[in-house]
């Protein structure tokens, strides 16, 4: 069993609100893990991670089957959802995102969020949500692939659009919501 309806939950495979691959692993940024209740998730942790790729079966035949065949593993036998090599629950809130050779390039607002305990809200809502909108300062962060370690970090005149990044001969290029396109080396 998964999520409501079945669906496949967060917490059986990879997932985040922003991801990048390599050959080998999966970088995000997203919730630690989903909660299942009715009343929705809005003090959950986040964080951003580098986690290794595993190949998940689906249960659907493969083309070719030929009659008689084994049949794919039910399941709960298939391969658990590997645990992050590296973990950051105090990353920007990650809006942009771009994987260079060895590097992870990350831009966003600093995440303020405060949880308050037993119940579904922040302690600090008016704060957090001025760091959502980029109120708080927004920067663009370098992060080393290999243990998650912040390598560098510049300030950002303002939010990145969502997904607005790319990389291409040694530089990082920037889309801002104030229409500015930044280049970065």
């Amino acid at each position: 069993m998964a999520g409501w309806g079945n669906w496949a939950s967060g917490n059986e495979t990879t997932f985040g609100r922003i991801m990048a691959f390599d050959d080998e692993n999966a970088y995000g940024y997203g919730r630690v893990r989903i909660a299942s209740a009715a009343v929705g998730h809005n003090a959950d942790d986040y964080h951003l991670y580098g986690v290794k790729k595993v190949l998940m079966t689906t249960g659907l035949p493969k083309p070719g089957r030929k009659r008689g065949q084994k049949a794919p593993q039910p399941a709960a036998k298939r391969p658990l959802k590997p645990e992050p090599f590296w973990a950051d629950e105090q990353s920007l809130i990650v809006r942009a995102m771009v994987l260079t050779s060895d590097k992870l390039v990350v831009a966003g607002p600093p995440d303020l969020r405060k949880k308050a305990a037993g119940i579904l809200a922040y302690s600090n809502e008016e704060e957090s949500l001025a760091s959502f909108k980029g109120e708080k300062g927004v920067m663009l962060r370098v992060v080393s692939t290999t243990d998650g370690k912040t390598l560098s970090e510049q300030s950002l005149d303002a939010l990145p659009v969502f997904d607005g990044m790319s990389a291409a001969r040694g530089r990082v290029f920037v889309s801002l919501k104030n229409g500015e396109v930044q280049s970065w080396q």
